[in-house]
């Protein structure tokens, strides 16, 4: 990414993989566009939450962008326009956008409010989640909870808050489906499939060792598809890649 300095207004450009982002600070407002046309393809308004540090919520939207583009080409393109129509990009940047900003409350400690945004209309009613240090705070761990609205409960822990959602979304996977169909709750199977994988999305977002140019460069070393790989699978595929 490349990115300009900001004016006297707190405005600037990044020039990202694929899309150019510009904030404009008086409107709190982020401009997508193309490149080669200069058209804008979606715009996001930002809350005051963002608007505190949005450079650091648009790396965190041009890595979530990346990683939807190898996910929709099978790890042949990291660029979304080289796959999607222009008229549906701003369906999917609205997709990224939320995973993007789970991904900020997450990097900020914000649990209470990552637990309150994501649980917010879902067959999830709560998300809690604690860091652990060891006595000399040499080693620290985290501790997700999350329960339904049905009471079905997972638990899941990580050395970092990436491994933690990885851990998350395998467990609602292999656990919370099977539990919710044992108490004849089948409806709620396709929105926790659906949870299971924004938990993997944004564990790759904050996973500062997934590169998603590394697996398009070397995805040949692996005959596996990002979409359909569990995040075990793709921890695995990662440690491949980074030796």
């Amino acid at each position: 990414m490349k990115f300009e300095d900001a004016d006297k207004n707190g405005s600037f450009t990044v020039w990202g993989s694929g899309f150019d982002y510009k904030y404009i600070s008086f409107e709190k407002a982020l401009h997508i566009s193309a490149p080669q046309t200069k058209r804008v393809l979606a715009k996001l308004k930002f809350d005051d939450y963002i608007s505190r540090d949005p450079q650091s919520y648009i790396i965190k939207l041009n890595k979530a962008n990346q990683i939807k583009a190898l996910n929709l080409s099978n790890n042949r393109s990291n660029n979304l326009l080289d796959i999607i129509d222009n008229g549906r990009i701003g369906a999917l940047i609205n997709n990224t956008a939320s995973t993007s900003y789970f991904a900020q409350m997450l990097e900020d400690s914000n649990y209470n409010r990552f637990s309150s945004m994501f649980t917010q209309g879902s067959v999830l009613h709560n998300i809690a989640i604690k860091k652990f240090s060891s006595r000399d705070n040499m080693n620290v761990f985290f501790v997700a909870r999350a329960q339904t609205v049905n009471e079905n409960t997972i638990s899941a822990r990580g050395c970092d808050m990436a491994s933690l959602l990885a851990a998350l979304s395998e467990r609602t996977l292999r656990d919370l489906i099977t539990l919710e169909f044992g108490d004849k709750f089948q409806n709620t199977a396709h929105e926790l499939l659906k949870i299971a994988t924004k938990f993997s999305a944004i564990s790759a977002v904050i996973d500062p060792h997934f590169i998603p140019e590394n697996f398009l460069k070397k995805s040949k070393l692996s005959t596996a598809d990002i979409t359909g790989a569990s995040p075990l699978e793709i921890a695995c595929m990662k440690t491949k890649i980074e030796k």
